[in-house]
């Protein structure tokens, strides 16, 4: 039992550390750009889109959800389903406060999703589409993520009986990834967080 416990500590710290490595901050820089002074001053994939273009945004969002996918495939073969959940959110902490970056990250929407494709892919691809449509709707990217982060929790929780450390680990994340986006869902009201006010910047 001593073991097990060991692990849940030691799984928390690797997925932490793993998921303090800001890939925003890393793809931005061959565009000549320094994603935590322009745009939303936000090292995330949302921001990266808009300094840096689509094949950046695109990169930045793939990696941090493989982040997401790598902690919850760790957490799954270990620890079962909840520990999928587990090292999403401990991934996700590292993200949003990076050992790394002064502890100041991104709002933890791709490590999310990497993580629910891991676990529940069919409502993780749901939840996508869902984002794409809203997307070429109203164009505000943080009103959408919020949406889709929260038809999976809420879906995730009340119909797929998840374990107790899956649920708590979900509802704990759903928390952290609102409060994060509060100032962006404010932004979205002034027409001031709109993800196609892209500059013109290309990858080297």
């Amino acid at each position: 039992m001593l073991n097990y416990l060991w692990w849940y500590i030691i799984f928390a710290f690797i997925s932490y550390v793993l998921g303090s490595y800001d890939f925003a901050v890393f793809f931005s820089r061959f565009c000549g750009v320094n994603i935590n002074k322009e745009g939303s001053k936000n090292p995330g994939t949302l921001n990266t889109f808009r300094c840096c273009g689509f094949k950046a945004g695109s990169l930045t969002f793939i990696c941090d959800a493989l982040k997401g996918a790598v902690c919850a495939l760790i957490g799954l073969f270990t620890l079962g389903a909840g520990g999928a959940f587990y090292g999403m959110l401990f991934c996700n902490i590292g993200h949003i406060f990076p050992m790394f970056q002064k502890f100041k990250g991104g709002k933890g929407i791709a490590v999310t999703f990497g993580a629910m494709f891991t676990v529940n892919y069919i409502l993780a691809l749901s939840c996508l589409i869902l984002l794409i449509i809203y997307l070429l709707l109203f164009e505000h990217g943080a009103l959408g993520t919020v949406i889709c982060v929260t038809v999976f929790t809420v879906v995730e929780s009340v119909f797929c009986f998840p374990e107790i450390l899956a649920l708590i680990s979900l509802i704990l994340n759903f928390i952290l990834v609102i409060i994060r986006h509060i100032p962006n869902i404010k932004a979205s009201k002034n027409s001031t967080d709109n993800l196609f006010m892209l500059k013109k910047r290309k990858l080297h």
